[in-house]
């Protein structure tokens, strides 16, 4: 499981845009696409137990590699939470469509998984921060 985990966080911290928040995402999918059975094996049900104990360890590896993420800054660091893991529900969800039998047209190439997690991150990011009133 931890071979498995670290080659993910391999995938989520390769920068391919530039936006280390946004290479995470998008490393996440391609993980998924690239390592099908690695994937669902992470994420399979019958390895929760041994799932759980790399969760804390795989998001304490994200939290570094994004700590002094320039967007996020002045943030409340739960704001932050929030939107990660809002933000991570739609990288799961993409990922595990990839993975699995559902693939659509639109999320087929790297370039495509680009854009679907950026605009899923800049809407999310753009809805919080409205809602919140930040500025």
């Amino acid at each position: 499981m931890k071979k498995a985990i670290d080659l993910c966080l391999d995938y989520v911290k390769t920068d391919r845009t530039g936006d280390r928040w946004i290479d995470q995402g998008v490393g996440y999918a391609l993980f998924a696409r690239d390592e099908k059975r690695l994937f669902r094996s992470i994420n399979d049900e019958n390895y929760q137990s041994l799932r759980e104990k790399y969760e804390t360890y795989f998001w304490n590896e994200l939290d570094r590699h994004i700590s002094d993420y320039p967007p996020f800054r002045g943030l409340e660091p739960q704001l932050q939470e929030k939107i990660r893991r809002a933000r991570s529900i739609f990288s799961y969800g993409l990922a595990f469509m990839i993975s699995g039998s559902v693939e659509y047209k639109m999320m087929q190439t790297e370039k495509q998984i680009i854009d679907l997690i950026q605009v899923a991150s800049d809407s999310l990011f753009k809805g919080i921060k409205d809602e919140y009133g930040i500025k």
